[in-house]
């Protein structure tokens, strides 16, 4: 009995030793491990930093202070800043204003600025599109339709439609960004990838006295062009805010809600998702109708009404299924006349 006793115990005693042993010996290879992939990432980024900055410095990169004054980049301190914004972690959810992910960076400076290329402008373009994909596609739509539209414009107002154009797109493409980072929207890149096919088919056909009065409305006009934002945002959910130290500025993003709702500005609770309002339905608030129909606020007694088609008497461009309610206070088809900046 005494042997077996003492077996039993040694054998016991052995397995636990014999498991701790494993345990730190796993630990310490553990730690060892991840030692060594830190040394190896922080040495992958040095190396990165190193490059790109003496790249930049070759190729005449110049730094540019808040006062628009611009001096040669120091290479020392490109490296450092380089390092710290690369290494510095955020615990907020990943945004349009993380700073670049080595792999990134280290693929548009290939692509944009080895091998004596230097285009700096190619390269911040490939940097904001690789961490912001929408900065990548409405550019490349406003280049399909403005570069289109632009010749409908008699010549002397072509400049001037130009910019407008550009402008347009660009400010979409930064409300759009906002409501990615907030999490209203999510940016489908298949969707975008078929909405830019859908507009170079439909704008080989598209005459000038087709085209509505804003050229960016084309992508709500085309069917495949509604869907690179996907809604996220349920009944009873907040699609905007109102910043009160900003003297109330209302921001309203309308395709935050999801099908079968619309972002409509309560008193209470500021921009909310709500069900829509059903045609010959009561409303107080312009946005209750949804896109498909607007409010009779003029009425002793609003509700909700279809838009309405070319000819017909309109008060405002919101009410016109073109979106434009002409001078003669009728719906229709704009066309370049409107859409042309004197």
């Amino acid at each position: 009995a005494g042997t077996e006793a003492g077996a039993e115990a040694g054998t016991e005693a052995g397995t636990e030793a014999g498991t701790e042993a494993g345990t730190e010996a796993g630990a310490e290879a553990g730690t060892e491990a991840g030692e060594e992939a830190g040394t190896e990432m922080m040495s992958d980024i040095d190396t990165l930093c190193q490059t790109l900055c003496e790249t930049a410095v070759s190729c005449g990169f110049e730094d540019e202070d808040e006062e628009g004054n611009t001096t040669p980049i120091v290479e020392e301190n490109c490296v450092a800043e380089c390092l710290a914004t690369l290494m510095q972690e955020s615990e907020d959810p990943p945004s349009s204003e993380d700073p670049p992910s080595p792999e990134i960076l280290f693929n548009c400076s290939e692509s944009h600025l080895a091998d004596g290329q230097c285009d700096e402008d190619a390269w911040e373009q490939c940097l904001i599109s690789s961490i912001a994909p929408i900065f990548d596609f409405l550019p490349r739509a406003s280049e399909l339709i403005c570069d289109n539209a632009v010749n409908c414009c008699p010549e002397s107002e072509r400049d001037n439609f130009s910019e407008f154009c550009q402008f347009g797109f660009g400010f979409m493409a930064v409300i759009a960004q906002e409501g990615i980072d907030l999490g209203y929207v999510v940016f489908d890149q298949e969707a975008a990838a078929a909405c830019l096919l859908a507009l170079e088919t439909d704008l080989m056909s598209r005459t000038c006295e087709t085209y509505p009065s804003s050229p960016d409305e084309l992508l709500y006009l085309l069917p495949e062009c509604n869907q690179f934002l996907i809604p996220q945002v349920d009944e009873g959910g907040a699609c905007g805010s109102i910043e009160e130290e900003e003297e109330n500025l209302i921001t309203r993003f309308s395709s935050a809600c999801k099908e079968g709702l619309t972002c409509v500005v309560t008193e209470e609770n500021g921009p909310i998702c709500q069900s829509i309002v059903a045609n010959g339905e009561s409303c107080s608030n312009e946005d209750q109708c949804g896109d498909e129909g607007y409010c009779s606020l003029e009425a002793e007694a609003p509700t909700c009404n279809a838009l309405l088609a070319d000819g017909e008497s309109c008060m405002d461009d919101e009410q016109c299924v073109s979106e434009y309610c002409g001078e003669d206070m009728t719906c229709s088809t704009p066309g370049s006349e409107a859409m042309c900046m004197p």
